[in-house]
């Protein structure tokens, strides 16, 4: 059946059915909600009747009348099921007979499904259908990040928690999280970001400004089976090219002084074979009669603009000082949201965990070292995309983060003479498979140190190595663990000569196999190779051997952090930075923004003085010299703009015509003068 219409309006078909779960005795499930064996007796009595309100819903017999199975009525204004035109009225409905004991409770489903045509409409029911059957249990979309945002000069920065990368879908129990997207639009509906359209030529979903996704194999265009394809008009939904993930994102395409809208959406990556389609979070955006936008977590209205004259931004992209330890890669920190920068020092430490013996850092923490609070705790390390506390984030190379990414540092690691006579030290971990032994990685640094007598000796192993052991031998040289160069260890070694040339000191194809000062672990095999020309090692010679190393729980760092400040002394170099904008005022312009599409009028009128010092009045004058508007900059060192909205002093509307403005800044002789049309 369709309905003629809704408020006086013409609409759209409506289907009215419903569902209704009696629990027959002698099915298995009788007294619990099962809607696989419920009985969907739908509608049995139906009358749509015209005026609303004619019919006295009060009148219990009269309604018991007009309920009783059998009864189907509608207006003259419905032929063959088709509403003829749109009038208002309200409809009666019932489903039954059931049986209903004295004091039982029946549950029942109903559901009112709306299209703009008649099949739309029949789609709607069977998509309430699907949502019956699963019982209610379909999956959601992840929970909604937290988005922040900051207006800079010609750019807005977006950033976001990680609460969406961690939700568990409470129906297939899983992290059904696949990426996030982010709308930008003009006006509070994105009308200009709904642009993808269906099978049927419906905008249903908005063309991404930013789009990002985790690096997991699945991309392209969700695969739908062909009911889902069928039942969603064969809309497409990009999942994204395993681009992993970024939770911040720079918008550089836009005006200063214009209204922006951003939301960001989190996604799921959808379920081909169970029917799910990929869903993602609402944004919501409204503006009312007087302006006042209202957001949701995950939307923003921003105004980019530039800040006050003199302003020296906080330092970014320093690399924080080493407190401790010995890793290969100094962390950074760069400046994400400057009005949120502290005057502040913080700690960073790092946890890790053994990995085939080696310590690799997995989570760190920043602590505020001026009052001891916790900004970060145990996060996950991450190479570029960290988390952001105070207004800034740290950058993190986690190269070295994988045991297999220990290996020799070859711009540390050489020769203290180079020669191209020296032998060529290649090492390698010592793997000895029939000993079921294979040596640790360990993130060291050794140095061969020689000399001209052979006065020192290489070691058996015995422990390690057992009867296989290389037997002792008189050498020239010592080995020492000089990863702390202020305390050097002597550590074990075992040697082994492949040819009989210049025995007990290094030459072509020996190894050395490295230890720890006990000799009881081995680590690395360094073999030599040379020509029966290469330098013989002696007396003041020595080799330093570099390996990689990861974060480790002894790695520690401070960084020290500076707010935005003003430089006074060069404000009255830079005040013909100030500018009015627009100038001229023609009519209307893009700064503006415009009134709710169901609101009448213009909306705003509004021009901007911009590049302002942060404090400051702009008098505004006729031709004729009368101050028409007094406006002050209120000390916002962030924000160097003021709005004017084309009104007296009185409140009144000015006229069109030629104005000028003097911009005075306070305790100094600082002044700027300007001039402004406004025309019609």
């Amino acid at each position: 059946w369709q309905k003629p219409g809704v408020g006086g309006a013409g609409s759209g078909p409506v289907n009215i059915y419903g569902l209704v779960d009696t629990h027959q005795p002698g099915e298995p499930d009788i007294d619990k909600t099962d809607v696989q064996e419920s009985d969907q007796i739908g509608l049995t009595s139906f009358q749509y009747f015209t005026p609303a309100g004619a019919i006295n819903m009060a009148a219990n017999e009269n309604m018991w009348s007009r309920i009783t199975p059998g009864l189907f009525d509608v207006p003259a204004s419905v032929v063959n099921n088709t509403a003829t035109h749109g009038e208002d009225g309200d409809f009666i409905m019932g489903s039954g007979y059931f049986p209903m004991p004295a004091g039982h409770t029946e549950r029942f489903s109903l559901a009112l499904g709306f299209g703009d045509n008649l099949p739309q409409t029949i789609k709607t029911k069977q998509i309430a259908q699907l949502i019956y059957d699963a019982n209610y249990n379909f999956p959601q979309p992840p929970n909604k990040p937290t988005l922040t945002t900051v207006p800079g000069d010609g750019k807005v920065t977006l950033y976001w928690d990680r609460v969406a990368e961690k939700t568990i879908d409470k129906t297939t129990h899983k992290i059904e999280f696949e990426g996030y997207k982010i709308y930008k639009g003009t006006d509070p509906d994105f009308t200009d970001a709904l642009q993808i359209t269906d099978g049927t030529g419906a905008k249903i979903f908005y063309s991404p400004l930013y789009q990002c996704d985790l690096v997991d194999g699945i991309t392209g265009y969700f695969q739908s089976s062909p009911t889902l394809y069928s039942l969603t008009n064969g809309a497409p939904y990009f999942l994204g090219n395993d681009t992993g993930i970024q939770n911040y994102y720079v918008d550089k395409n836009v005006t200063n002084g214009r209204t922006y809208y951003y939301a960001v959406v989190a996604y799921t990556k959808g379920e081909s074979q169970f029917d799910i389609f990929p869903s993602e979070n609402t944004h919501y955006i409204s503006k009312d009669v007087t302006g006042t936008i209202t957001t949701d977590i995950n939307t923003a209205a921003v105004v980019p603009n530039a800040p006050t004259l003199g302003y020296v931004p906080p330092p970014s992209g320093i690399q924080l000082t080493r407190s401790s330890g010995v890793s290969s890669a100094t962390p950074y920190f760069e400046v994400i949201n400057p009005y949120a920068v502290q005057d502040s020092t913080y700690n960073v430490t790092f946890t890790d965990s053994l990995v085939s013996g080696v310590p690799i850092a997995y989570a760190y923490s920043v602590t505020n070292a001026g009052n001891g609070s916790k900004m970060l705790s145990n996060v996950k390390l991450l190479p570029s995309n960290g988390y952001v506390f105070d207004g800034v984030r740290l950058s993190i190379d986690t190269s070295f983060q994988n045991v297999n990414s220990i290996i020799m540092d070859t711009l540390t690691s050489g020769w203290n003479h180079p020669s191209k006579m020296n032998l060529t030290a290649i090492p390698s971990q010592v793997n000895f498979p029939s000993l079921n032994l294979l040596g640790i990685r360990y993130p060291r640094d050794y140095k061969f140190v020689f000399d001209n007598t052979y006065k020192d000796s290489s070691n058996t192993l015995s422990s390690v190595l057992g009867t296989n052991a290389p037997p002792v031998k008189l050498t020239n040289f010592k080995v020492y663990d000089v990863t702390n160069p202020n305390n050097p260890i002597r550590v074990q070694y075992a040697f082994t000569e492949t040819l009989n040339k210049k025995l007990d000191t290094l030459s072509n194809f020996d190894q050395v196999f490295l230890s720890d000062p006990t000799g009881t672990e081995l680590s690395w095999k360094v073999l030599f190779i040379g020509t029966d020309s290469s330098n013989v090692p002696q007396a003041g010679d020595s080799l330093t051997i570099t390996f990689t190393k990861p974060f480790s729980s002894k790695d520690e760092f401070t960084l020290t952090t500076a707010g935005p400040k003003t430089d006074a002394s060069s404000l009255q170099a830079q005040l013909d930075k100030i500018r009015a904008v627009p100038n001229p005022y023609v009519v209307t312009d893009v700064f503006e923004q415009s009134l709710p599409s169901t609101i009448r009028g213009r909306g705003q009128r509004v021009i901007d003085f911009i590049n302002l010092p942060p404090k400051c009045s702009i008098k505004i004058f006729t031709s004729s010299g009368d101050l028409v508007r007094t406006l002050e900059q209120n000390g916002d060192i962030n924000n160097g703009s003021v709005t004017w909205d084309l009104r007296s002093s009185e409140g009144l509307d000015i006229a069109f015509g030629v104005y000028f403005y003097v911009v005075e800044v306070p305790n100094s002789s600082a002044k700027k003068i300007g001039k402004l049309a406004i025309i019609k």
